[in-house]
């Protein structure tokens, strides 16, 4: 049963004698404890738990189980379990109540359990002061529940000295157009970056179009103002190497694109002129050179990439030692691999661990081969192999939760990997070089774990984020932009949704409010005491209005007024 439907149904429905309209018991609560007969705690099942109880004489009530898997999948394509997953523990109901005396009776006129619906359960109720206490419905029960009053979500209205501080001090920037090449408006920003050796630009989704927009134009200020010589992409490591050589090769764009990074951005028209203008510096003196971080595959013909990938590392081995590359190895590369393996094999987890082992094995066998030997060449082939390790870890840890668990393990396992993967760009195969970071906000945040989510299926207290990993290398010499909109429309390639104006009293909200439709707010030089130090709502991930204190997790935010999609290329058609 929908909540919202259940809501919609008590914004309308009438008819039925209202209950006292100015009754304690009115209001939003929240089940927050439950006592024994003695009023000692008692063990609460794992559920949220939601009463409303309207002036007119109805309630609802909803029991959502926390913690549930995240499954992002249509309905009609769950299976059994994931059925069981999603619905398992919830329970909805709606009807009727009365008071007699200090008694709460409830007359279900719908259940989820519909063998519920028609009866009536009394409960002895006390309101003291913003807490519900209601006794268990069980005869003899003593227990008691208690619930909450939540507060009023009453909209905040932007404060006018919040405005007139970001008024005098944000950036104003006069264009996000990648074909702007009057960087005057960016200068400021020298200033900012100062130093940094890492600049990670992050999105709020994969489909903002208008963010893409912006980060172009910024890559082509960082590599032209400030030297800026390598973009490396949250897409396959490997990928977007061969997509590097294919830019020298002066190979076409769109074949370029969908051998390199993930479809999400490669079927969408917003980064053609990113990849024209990586096209047109591969031709010049100081190439913008492209590499990616993923240890996950990205181009969007696996099948061929895989192969490509296959032949180059057994190759490598080979040239550190040609035992390295004997008929085993290559079965067991060959079962590692997306792409190679037979999609149809289901192997157990007894038997991926085994895999693993070997292949871990096999690391320390050509990293000591390679001490001998050590060239570009062949650190590469050893990044490669240390990339397939964790690759396999993430299939095993998949095999024991499922590919949609919520859980952290698996993105912590990406995202460790991935922060190791830019240090070694830095330090190892571009060394010298200074690094753009193109990748989701929440990848490049830090100390996500004081992050408010202010939702119940999401908390980030476990999670250990990649932008985190490279921080603990890099400290200042690592500069995280995040990105913001006030409202619009986002959506990748084929699909867009309408964005919600912002709350007045979001950071977007004050933004909108000094008129300034795109800005860059420098968070790193702010002083302690400043108020933007303190939490405040904003939506940088996932558009999702959450509360931080959004100096802690990046060094600044660029702020468009509206968002808009990334829209399928004109010319896309999927390749064979």
């Amino acid at each position: 049963m929908n909540i919202l439907v259940l809501l919609l149904f008590l914004a309308i429905s009438s008819g039925l004698p209202a209950a006292p309209q100015s009754h304690p018991l009115t209001g939003t609560w929240e089940k927050f404890s439950m006592k024994d007969d003695k009023g000692a705690d008692m063990p609460s099942a794992d559920k949220g738990t939601l009463l409303i109880i309207t002036t007119d004489g109805y309630y609802a009530q909803i029991e959502i189980p926390k913690n549930r898997k995240f499954i992002e999948r249509e309905l009609g394509e769950l299976t059994k379990e994931d059925l069981l997953n999603r619905f398992k523990g919830l329970i909805a109901r709606f009807g009727t109540y009365r008071i007699v005396g200090d008694k709460l009776v409830r007359s279900d006129m719908s259940h989820s359990d519909p063998s519920s619906e028609g009866f009536e359960q009394v409960q002895a109720f006390r309101v003291e002061g913003d807490v519900l206490i209601l006794t268990n419905p069980v005869p003899n029960d003593k227990s008691e529940i208690q619930f909450r009053r939540m507060k009023a979500a009453t909209e905040t209205p932007a404060d006018p000295a919040k405005v007139e501080w970001l008024a005098k001090n944000q950036v104003p920037l006069q264009s996000i157009d990648p074909s702007d090449v009057n960087f005057e408006d960016l200068m400021p920003l020298k200033k900012c970056i100062g130093s940094a050796r890492v600049v990670m630009l992050g999105e709020q989704s994969h489909g903002d179009g208008a963010t893409f927009d912006a980060k172009t134009r910024l890559i082509r200020f960082l590599h032209e103002q400030m030297g800026f010589n390598v973009l490396a992409f949250e897409s396959g490591l490997y990928d977007c190497e061969a997509g590097n050589r294919m830019l020298g090769e002066g190979k076409p764009i769109a074949e370029i694109l969908i051998s390199s990074i993930f479809g999400i951005w490669a079927r969408g028209e917003k980064l053609v002129p990113l990849f024209n203008y990586l096209a047109a510096t591969a031709k010049s003196k100081r190439p913008l050179a492209l590499s990616g971080f993923d240890i996950q595959f990205s181009a969007f013909n696996q099948k061929r990439t895989a192969a490509d990938f296959l032949a180059e590392l057994t190759a490598g081995l080979a040239a550190i030692d040609q035992g390295l590359a004997d008929e085993e190895t290559q079965k067991l590369l060959s079962r590692l691999t997306p792409g190679i393996a037979d999609p149809a094999s289901k192997p157990t987890k007894e038997e991926r661990e085994s895999d693993l082992r070997r292949l871990k094995e096999l690391l320390d066998g050509v990293v000591t081969g390679s001490a001998q030997k050590s060239s570009r060449d062949n650190d590469f082939t050893i990044r490669l192999l240390h990339n397939l390790v964790a690759l396999t870890q993430l299939e095993l840890i998949y095999l024991k939760e499922g590919p949609d668990s919520r859980a952290w393990d698996s993105t912590n396992l990406r995202d460790r990997n991935m922060a190791e993967n830019i240090v070694w760009l830095l330090e190892e195969r571009y060394k010298g070089e200074k690094i753009i970071v193109w990748a989701a906000s929440m990848h490049i945040a830090r100390d996500a774990a004081k992050i408010d989510s202010r939702l119940r299926s999401i908390s980030y207290a476990d999670c250990r984020s990649m932008g985190q990993g490279v921080w603990d290398v890099l400290k200042d010499q690592m500069y995280a932009i995040a990105f913001t909109a006030y409202d619009g429309a986002c959506g990748p390639p084929g699909y867009a949704r309408a964005l919600a104006p912002a709350s007045e009293a979001s950071l977007e909200g004050l933004l909108h409010a000094t008129g300034m439709p795109l800005s860059f707010l420098d968070f790193r030089a702010l002083p302690a005491d400043s108020w933007l130090r303190q939490p405040l709502l904003s939506r940088p991930l996932g558009y999702a209005t959450m509360l931080a204190a959004w100096p802690l997790h990046f060094d600044a935010m660029l702020y468009t007024e509206t968002m808009y999609p990334n829209p399928l290329r004109a010319d896309w058609k999927k390749p064979d």
